[in-house]
Formats: C-alpha cells, sequence, structure tokens
C-alpha cells in the first residue's frame, strides 16, 4: 500500500493496520474501542496526523518492527493501554500529540504508558502532553532519544529511563507526578546534569549541558 491516503474514517471493530507500506499519510480518522488503534509493522516514512485513537485495548498508536522515519503528529491517543508505543523502530518524530489517562491495563502485567519506547533509537519526543498515566513517557532499552518541551503531570512517573543511554531530556514540564523524573538500571543522560526549579506544586526540570 504505497502512497495511500486514508481520510475521515471512522472504526469501531478493526484498527487501522499498515505493514510493510511507505510514504502514506492516515489523517482525520476515529479509531476506538478496538484491541489496536493504528499500527505500522515494517513501515517506514508514513504520516499519522490528526487522528483519535482512544479507547483501545492495548495500544492507541503502536509502531514495530523496524517501523522508521514515521512522524506522528497532533493526535488524541487517550484512555488506552499505550497511547504512542514504538518496539524497535527508530528516527520517528512524535510531535504534539495529548496522551491522557492510558490506564487501561487489561492484562494487569505491562504498566500503562503514554509514550512508551522500548528498543528504539534516535527518536524525537517533543511538546506532548502526558497527563493521568502509569508512565508519562517511558524509555526500556532505548538510547540516543530527544525528549524535550513536553508536559506531563499527575502520573505516577513523568519520565522514566530504564536501560537507556544518551538520551537528550531537556525543557519537560513535570508537574505532581509520584516520581518526575526516574532513572534505574544503568541509565543516563550523557554529558547533561539535572537542574529542579520548583514553584508551588509546579516542578519544572531543566536539563543543563554541562560545560
Amino acid at each position: 500500500m504505497q502512497q495511500m491516503l486514508i481520510v475521515n474514517s471512522v472504526g469501531i471493530g478493526d484498527s487501522i493496520f499498515l505493514t510493510h507500506s511507505n510514504n502514506n499519510t492516515i489523517t482525520n480518522n476515529i479509531v476506538m474501542n478496538n484491541k489496536f488503534g493504528i499500527t505500522l509493522t515494517e513501515s517506514c516514512s508514513n504520516m499519522i496526523v490528526d487522528n483519535t485513537a482512544t479507547n483501545n485495548r492495548v495500544n492507541g498508536i503502536y509502531l514495530h518492527s523496524y517501523s522508521d522515519s514515521n512522524t506522528i503528529k497532533n493526535n488524541n491517543v487517550s484512555n488506552n493501554n499505550y497511547g504512542v508505543f514504538l518496539v524497535s523502530s527508530n528516527n520517528n518524530d512524535i510531535i504534539e500529540n495529548i496522551a491522557n489517562s492510558n490506564k487501561n491495563n487489561i492484562y494487569g502485567i505491562l504498566p500503562s504508558c503514554g509514550i512508551s519506547l522500548h528498543r528504539s533509537h534516535n527518536n524525537k519526543i517533543t511538546n506532548n502532553t502526558a497527563v493521568n498515566n502509569s508512565y508519562g513517557i517511558d524509555l526500556l532499552h532505548s538510547n540516543n532519544n530527544n525528549i524535550a518541551n513536553n508536559t506531563a503531570s499527575n502520573n505516577d512517573y513523568g519520565i522514566c529511563l530504564a536501560s537507556s543511554s544518551d538520551n537528550d531530556v531537556h525543557s519537560n514540564n513535570l508537574i505532581d507526578n509520584g516520581e518526575n523524573i526516574f532513572f534505574r538500571e544503568n541509565s543516563d543522560i550523557s554529558g547533561f546534569k539535572a537542574v529542579f526549579s520548583i514553584i508551588g506544586l509546579l516542578a519544572v526540570v531543566c536539563l543543563l549541558r554541562m560545560r
């Protein structure tokens, strides 16, 4: 499926699924009450823009198996188990999405996340909102990603990095999370240090380049 445009579709039984499909635009769709919302596997250079993927049992938007260089922008991915979930997918842009209240954890094993990366590298996560999730933004075995200018509030964990290194995390607004930023399993932010500014109940994490 090449150069495909999917516009104004409403799906309540089946998801939108692309496999081995490049250079498509998926826009202005409503995908709800499915197991998976919008799924890409081994699909590259696609635009996923202005969609609503909510109340799905597992994922709102799911990229896996080397789905690289896609743009996920201005989508509402709320009330799923994972809002945006990348597995083994690199060089993607995740921009200006709303990922709220993703706690629909029907399996009771994996944590629920607004935006989550597993074994995914060199992605950009910018200007997203993640509110009232178990994890706002979560990285596992994911390196060299850029996480900037996001707002994560009222999550159990605002930003969590596990077994993830050399990520550029800066200028995020972390507000009233159980843990605003949490590192575990030998994670680090190479070349940066954390500076916390607390104003009332607002905790803003500015990660400043070390001189």
